[in-house]
């Protein structure tokens, strides 16, 4: 067998090796994801459980509609981050790698060659269709992971502007009930 034979082999035991690199880094970007919209879901459900006509009431005649526009504000930015989390973890479509019936299609061209005309250009031909479709399928993975690695940022990102904003909220709160503008009783 020639060099540029053993050439296109490397190339395409390289191409699966990227494949399942890929296929790794979706799985730690899916993760971020979940974990990213898990955090999201505690704050909501925390909200909600403070949420209740007294409290918001209470907030309403202490603080004013400030308080309403701030706690609105954070649950769309979490409920943001949610979704954005969810967007990451979706697959969507994309061209699977070269599977049993695309090698049984290629080979089979082959098999109706006489061994003596299997030359290497053939086989060269042969390569080159297989890396072709490695191509298009590691350049598409390469689409999907720039796509979910935009969204985790984006997650991340919106969940860190909710934290910040409830927080700040926290401090206006207890800045309020330390210069007596709220009472406590």
């Amino acid at each position: 067998m020639s060099a540029r034979l053993d050439l296109l082999k490397d190339t395409i035991a390289t191409a699966s090796e990227n494949y399942k690199d890929n296929v790794r880094a979706f799985a730690v970007l899916d993760d971020k994801a979940q974990k990213t919209g898990a955090i999201a879901g505690l704050f909501l459900a925390a909200l909600f459980a403070y949420i209740k006509p007294d409290t918001v009431g209470s907030l309403l005649r202490n603080i004013g509609s400030r308080a309403t526009g701030n706690l609105t504000g954070v649950i769309l930015l979490l409920m943001i981050c949610c979704l954005f989390s969810l967007l990451t973890m979706w697959v969507g479509t994309y061209v699977a790698p070269l599977n049993l019936v695309h090698m049984t299609e290629m080979s089979s061209d082959l098999l109706h060659f006489p061994e003596a005309e299997l030359s290497e250009s053939v086989l060269e031909v042969h390569y080159g269709e297989r890396i072709a479709v490695w191509t298009k399928c590691i350049g598409e993975q390469k689409n999907i992971a720039t796509r979910k690695l935009v969204m985790v940022f984006l997650a991340q990102l919106v969940l860190l502007l909710a934290i910040f904003w409830t927080a700040f909220m926290l401090i206006d709160l207890l800045h309020a009930v330390s210069t007596g503008a709220i009472s406590t009783t």
